[in-house]
């Protein structure tokens, strides 16, 4: 049992012992600390046994001073697993770089999946989680679900909820509308909740019991309509599928900072002469040396030796690179207003009634420019929970 031990975590040597006299050696092994074990005695003159590793190199010594013969039958264990991988050090170095890089990988998010019931929907989610910073490679520890579904739910909103989970590498956001209509199954009670912070304009009550009235301010998820009619004097429980048509103001508030400096499209100052053939709708494009150019055309002329209809248009080709350069007022106004535009386009949904927007602009000591824009709409309100 001692042998079974030792033997494969320390290591083993078996080992051939070949002298005149056996019990010599054995005698003085054994004196010399050196254990034997599975000691079979081949002749008069020889002998097997196993002995630890780490006490082979005491075991050769003993035989060079007795003037014996020992030879390596077998080698086993940890420690020559060991010695083999010590020798093939760059697949060492492969092991170890490969655990690590899967230690880092299964804590970051590799694979980003969305479920949306309208495709549309599927890119601003995605450009919500780029604001967020949700992306691949990200820390999955460094992802608050809950603030990143109201992200999601705030910048769009079509989107009443968003369901963000974490299954190992994967992000997975499933998203709901704002509010759900009655589908086939409609039987099942529900009560309508807020999707967004507002002030109620009118409620029309289909089915369910108002929990709100025109004109009160209420929070997102806040309860507008209960499912549950059950009288106030008890008795058995009531429910029904809540059914109601919620009219509120809400107000956007969006900004946007435009630096005075801007990589631009502009013309290098290299150009170079081009000319093209043209037949119907079919052109021979010119063999440029430039990537991105700008073409200026100078002259068209009829092709005459051929009877088709041949044109060659003529002109210079002006290259065009990026360039840092210093934005005009009136261009920095213009980006403003294109990147403000496309967030409003974002954030409120396509049924919403714009009723006033307050615009203040301010420059900035460094010359750059921040614009604010207050929006006020009437929308309807509220998504429906199961009961």
């Amino acid at each position: 049992m001692c042998m079974r031990i030792w033997k494969f975590p320390y290591g083993y040597v078996k080992i051939e012992v070949i002298c005149k006299r056996l019990e010599r050696f054995v005698n003085a092994a054994l004196a010399c600390g050196i254990p034997l074990h599975n000691i079979t005695r081949l002749s008069s003159c020889s002998l097997i046994a196993v002995v630890p590793a780490s006490k082979y190199g005491e075991a050769r010594s003993l035989c060079a001073d007795i003037g014996a013969d020992i030879r390596v039958l077998k080698e086993g264990g940890t420690s020559l697993c060991l010695r083999e991988l010590c020798a093939r050090k760059a697949l060492i170095i492969s092991l170890i770089a490969a655990i690590a890089a899967i230690l880092l990988l299964s804590k970051r998010i590799l694979f980003i999946k969305i479920d949306c019931a309208e495709p549309k929907l599927y890119q601003p989610v995605l450009d919500a989680l780029e604001i967020y910073g949700a992306v691949r490679g990200i820390s999955a520890s460094s992802i608050d679900r809950a603030e990143l579904s109201k992200s999601i739910a705030d910048r769009i909103g079509s989107i009443g909820f968003a369901n963000v989970t974490i299954d190992g590498v994967v992000l997975r956001v499933e998203t709901h509308s704002a509010l759900e209509r009655p589908s086939d199954d409609g039987s099942r009670p529900k009560s309508i909740y807020s999707d967004k912070d507002c002030v109620i304009l009118s409620v029309a009550t289909f089915d369910g019991i108002a929990a709100v009235k025109p004109g009160d301010a209420i929070k997102k998820d806040q309860l507008l309509v209960s499912g549950d009619i059950t009288p106030e004097q008890g008795g058995e429980g009531i429910l029904v599928r809540a059914d109601a048509e919620i009219i509120g103001e809400v107000a956007y508030d969006f900004s946007i900072r435009i630096d005075p400096n801007d990589l631009r499209p502009s013309r290098s100052g290299r150009s170079e002469d081009y000319a093209v053939c043209k037949l119907f709708r079919l052109s021979l494009s010119p063999s440029l040396s430039f990537i991105d150019c700008e073409l200026e055309n100078r002259a068209m002329l009829p092709f005459d030796a051929v009877f088709l209809p041949v044109f060659v248009h003529g002109g210079s080709a002006h290259e065009i690179i990026l360039k840092d350069r210093e934005l005009s007022k009136n261009e920095m106004l213009e980006a403003a207003e294109a990147e403000l535009s496309a967030q409003i386009h974002r954030r409120i949904p396509e049924g919403a009634v714009i009723i006033s927007k307050a615009t203040e602009l301010i420059w900035e000591d460094d010359g750059a420019l921040t614009v604010r824009i207050a929006v006020y709409t009437y929308e309807r309100i509220g998504y429906t929970r199961y009961l």
